[in-house]
């Protein structure tokens, strides 16, 4: 539905009071939340509603002086299916596995969730595109015969596989293990999993990124050499950003999301996270095309032919037209040295021969908003009062067979106390937009058309378009929550920090999971940790930086051109943005 902005339907809805979130938890969730907790609880679930009131109506106040790349000359003219066995390979082993208790000594940084070895011992294995790379897999896709926690406490072991790790088995590849992830995947930062907070392996008193969490952990550290995460508001870059690595989210559809735990069809994708671009485009090229099951899939991603993504990395950026979105560095979030980072990526291309530019896309700001008027209410509608059956079957930890949303219906609302901060907040908020604003889906389809025609017109433009893929670096991690005991009793202020670690990680990324065009982020430089109250930390730690690039629907091959050359030109952890000034060669973790 096409319209103009002026035509456009303001969302309205009133805002609960505190007595009404109350009464909300105990009607849809017999939960009465803790006393004291109320008004933090109101504070962010009116958070969430407001973003959705307000996120249309942001408009960006700017100036060419904003960002110091005016448009390049050339460019000023031109504006319930049978399941059967996945486990095919001649030769695969028997499916066994070793749980690994988060903060034991092979799980420091508690980014594993289980250990295993899976792979085919075919003849030709070494011929094949994955052989002797070591693969992890986010804990929110199934794998037959190993239990599936998704975040929480809750055991769910899937008798079949997920396509995506047929696909790397086929291709060579060993399995090692499940990779944690965030409670139901609601979260940009490490720390709301029932099994304990991923720790950075930069800094291990800082967090990994999320919800993809325990994938970028783990590649970053060298116990994994590639991870397959799955993201829907930024889940594979934001944490790839954090820990330093490769994240990208491809077009949507391309990636079959098949058995895969989502959120809301439109804007769940699964992808590669990996140490290197070419490494990040090799995964890629196994686990694209479609699987003739994702409903999720378009007519173009179900006939797109497959494509060698390492073919064309070493083409340079001659010639290519790079455009620095000026949205994409917009305050209240932004801090200094990683906009100073985003602006020498752009100066480091153009010196390589690409064609440099700003562009300006305002609705840029509506995405937010979008995304929450989309996903949470249909999260909630999912979890709580669905009755259509899931295809992926399993049994619960006493051996009961159940469809996963069966599954997730009855064991969730069995555990309300047990629920993360963030994922509480989040399922108030959206049995709120449920209840009250059951046009929700439908304003946020209205609002997200023109969105996706601005990107369109910018990328008519410029080949890609160039973020930074967050607007600030990791911060430390707060104290752990897991127990119903540890929820009832922390304090307002506890809860606070908790809901606060991830503000600001996704409004560069959360726009591309709603418009469905892909985007890749990879590390350019670190800058010194913040303090809590502004400033530089004291503790002297460095962290991460990370810009992203998007590329119009299927030209992943583009973006990985461009990151390729970033990558290649300097090695990210020889450069440091102190304090948003000066460069400092300062290596953060060993190559």
């Amino acid at each position: 539905m096409a319209a103009a902005d002026s035509e456009l339907p303001t969302p309205s809805f009133p805002l609960p009071s505190v007595e009404e979130v109350s009464r909300l938890s105990i009607s849809s969730f017999a939960y009465e939340l803790p006393a004291h907790q109320l008004l933090t609880y109101h504070r962010y679930v009116c958070s969430f509603l407001q973003i959705a009131c307000d996120g249309f109506e942001k408009k960006a106040d700017l100036t060419e002086d904003d960002i110091a790349f005016p448009m390049p000359a050339s460019l000023q003219a031109s504006t319930d299916e049978q399941q059967t066995s996945s486990s095919f390979f001649t030769g695969e082993a028997d499916r066994s596995y070793t749980a690994l208790p988060a903060a034991s000594a092979e799980n420091s940084l508690g980014a594993w969730t289980l250990k295993c070895s899976i792979s085919t011992s075919e003849d030709d294995n070494a011929t094949r595109p994955l052989y002797g790379k070591r693969v992890v897999i986010k804990d929110n896709i199934p794998m037959r015969g190993m239990p599936m926690y998704c975040g929480t406490s809750l055991a769910f072991t899937p008798l079949t596989d997920s396509p995506l790790v047929t696909r790397c088995i086929a291709a060579g590849a060993t399995i090692v293990g499940k990779a944690q992830c965030e409670y139901m995947c609601l979260s940009a930062s490490s720390h709301t999993s029932s099994a304990g907070p991923v720790r950075n392996p930069v800094a291990p008193d800082y967090h990994a990124g999320g919800s993809s969490s325990g994938c970028a952990a783990l590649v970053a550290s060298g116990e994994a050499d590639l991870s397959i995460g799955c993201d829907q508001g930024g889940s594979c870059r934001v944490p790839g950003a954090m820990c330093g690595v490769v994240g990208c989210k491809p077009t949507h559809g391309l990636v079959p999301y098949t058995y895969i735990d989502g959120m809301y069809g439109p804007i769940d994708h699964a992808g590669p996270i990996t140490r290197t671009v070419e490494d990040n485009a090799l995964l890629l090229g196994v686990l694209a095309g479609w699987d003739g099951l994702d409903e999720r899939a378009s007519c173009t991603a179900k006939t797109t032919r497959k494509v060698n993504y390492c073919e064309g990395l070493r083409q340079g950026v001659k010639g290519m037209r790079i455009g620095v979105v000026k949205e994409g560095l917009m305050k209240p979030f932004m801090e200094e040295d990683v906009k100073r980072a985003t602006e020498d990526s752009a100066q480091l291309l153009r010196q390589m021969g690409a064609e440099v530019g700003s562009v300006s896309i305002p609705l840029h700001f509506t995405s937010v908003a979008i995304w929450v008027l989309c996903v949470l209410p249909s999260v909630v509608q999912r979890l709580f009062f669905s009755r259509e059956r899931d295809r992926l079957l399993g049994v619960d930890k006493d051996g009961k067979v159940y469809d996963r949303r069966s599954f997730l219906q009855e064991h969730l609302l069995a555990h309300v106390a047990s629920w993360s901060f963030q994922f509480r907040i989040a399922m108030l908020a959206g049995e709120w937009l449920r209840v009250h604003f059951p046009e929700s889906l439908k304003v946020a389809e209205v609002y997200k058309q023109p969105l996706i025609k601005s990107y369109a017109s910018a990328l008519l433009q410029y080949d890609v378009l160039l973020f930074p893929t967050t607007a600030c670096k990791s911060k430390k991690l707060p104290t752990h929550l897991s127990t119903s005991h540890e929820y009832e009793h922390a304090s307002a202020e506890l809860l606070a920090e908790h809901a606060e670690l991830g503000f600001g990680l996704t409004i560069n990324t959360v726009c591309s999971n709603v418009t469905g065009h892909p985007a890749l982020s990879v590390p350019v430089g670190g800058g010194m940790a913040a303090a809590s109250k502004g400033g530089e930390s004291s503790d002297g730690v460095a962290l991460p930086i990370g810009v992203m690039l998007v590329g119009d629907f299927f030209q992943e091959a583009s973006l990985y051109r461009v990151a390729y050359a970033l990558e290649q030109a300097r090695p990210w952890q020889s450069f440091l943005y102190c304090g948003g000034n000066s460069l400092a060669t300062h290596p953060l973790i060993p190559t």
